[in-house]
């Protein structure tokens, strides 16, 4: 019989809950959630001062090795994830009268980039896995639907299979979010080379970083030209700075660009980090899997799902209990028992839930003072929900979900005492032995 940890003892679990005034079963302060940051050694320091002794002149450190990374035509370094989505959207000419079909479990510049090029992002379900439910997919699909957008959430590849079968079906353009899954691969093929474009972030928590910047990548030139010019003054090749008043070619394409390049000291370190994603990977690999050997026969707690469980980065731990109240008191509880610190009931988990985003539920203008793209001509006649309840079945999976941010540089016994968290917390919880 279980009970909340206030009293009683069981033989390797503690006088209590640490919540509850027992002993934490971790007391040494556990590495972040910041993946990349603890690989940085002296090689980001030459790459780095490399930058700086350059006299004259800059080329690309990151983006030959991106293409040699991923196998892709075409990449490009950027200021931000965030910025690498909204070029995507501008590549691929999102605008009023648009739906864009968007997971209700991802971040806010998925929905940003929607609506700041005029069109409507429209909430479908998400599965136990967090990627989109298919089914959910095919049903809001309209006359309107031009694109989706694919979100790779907490280090682990979409089920790409079925999403990319319908959205082909109906010739949806598609941008992945690469951002949570940076090196994830879905059955043996890297994530972001399934969609138009792939988007990346380099910010400081990511699986590598260079404390910011992001990239793209596709195997279209064209759309590639198009980012180019999004990310840039909105001029290609040799008109990009101009100095003598040139005019350009009748053929060539311009557009209003974001002014999103990335500079080139994170160009540099960016392209070391890179090279050791593999590696970072595999470490914390090894150490989700331990864990999860260590609590996988808990009765009553289960493992988020995956398709293809290589793709998994082992980057987050993702638990399922048995209904809401137990997950809350679950997260608090491992908190309090000292594992990682990052680490939520996924009802919380911040403004990755599409009810936690109050310029969406509140549908605020891209225009200050204006309801548009809502009020758009194009648009009047499309009504969507965002607030809490629009998304019951993925509302019901976030309410049983815990989620812990696995650090990169775990030892083997630090695994094993965030294991035994995890089971002293299920003991309580759960009844389990």
């Amino acid at each position: 019989m279980s009970n909340d940890g206030r009293d009683g003892t069981h033989e390797g679990m503690g006088e209590a809950l640490a919540i509850y005034g027992g002993t934490p079963t971790l007391t040494e302060e556990l590495p972040r959630e910041w993946p990349g940051v603890y690989w940085f050694d002296e090689e980001e320091q030459q790459a780095l001062l490399g930058v700086l002794q350059r006299s004259v002149g800059f080329n690309s450190d990151l983006e030959p090795v991106l293409r040699e990374f991923f196998g892709c035509t075409w990449a490009g370094a950027i200021n931000s994830g965030t910025g690498a989505l909204f070029a995507a959207a501008s590549a691929l000419n999102f605008k009023p009268g648009m739906e864009v079909l968007i997971p209700g479990f991802c971040w806010i510049p998925d929905f940003a980039c929607i609506v700041s090029r005029g069109a409507i992002p429209v909430l479908i379900e998400v599965g136990e896995d967090l990627s989109i439910d298919p089914v959910d997919l095919e049903r809001k699909i309209t006359p309107r639907t031009r694109a989706l957008i694919v979100a790779h959430m907490c280090g682990a590849a979409a089920n790409l299979g079925p999403i990319l079968e319908v959205a082909r079906r109906h010739d949806l353009r598609v941008i992945e979010d690469c951002a949570q899954a940076n090196g994830a691969t879905y059955f043996s093929r890297h994530v972001g080379m399934f969609g138009d474009i792939g988007a990346f972030s380099l910010q400081q928590t990511k699986h590598c970083t260079c404390f910011g910047g992001g990239f793209m990548i596709s195997n279209s030139e064209e759309l590639g030209k198009r980012a180019e010019l999004a990310r840039g003054p909105g001029l290609g090749g040799d008109l990009s700075r101009i100095m003598d008043v040139l005019a350009a070619p009748p053929d060539e394409e311009v557009m209003w660009g974001e002014g999103r390049l990335m500079d080139p000291l994170m160009h540099a370190m960016a392209a070391v980090q890179m090279r050791k994603l593999p590696k970072i990977i595999a470490s914390m690999q090894q150490s989700q899997r331990r864990i999860k050997q260590s609590i996988g026969e808990i009765p009553g707690l289960r493992f988020r799902p995956v398709a293809d469980p290589e793709s998994d980065c082992g980057s987050f731990l993702i638990t399922y209990w048995p209904d809401r109240d137990r997950a809350y008191q679950a997260a608090a509880a491992l908190k309090a028992e000292g594992v990682p610190e990052h680490i939520y009931h996924l009802e919380n988990y911040g403004t990755h839930l599409y009810y936690h985003m109050p310029m969406l539920t509140k549908r605020v203008g891209w225009i200050p003072a204006s309801s548009w793209p809502w009020d758009a001509e194009e648009n009047r006649t499309v009504q969507h929900s965002y607030e809490r309840g629009a998304l019951p079945r993925s509302d019901a999976i976030f309410a049983k979900g815990v989620v812990m941010a696995v650090p990169s540089v775990l030892t083997d016994a630090q695994c094993d005492k965030i294991a035994a968290a995890y089971r002293k917390v299920a003991h309580h919880l759960l009844g389990s032995p």
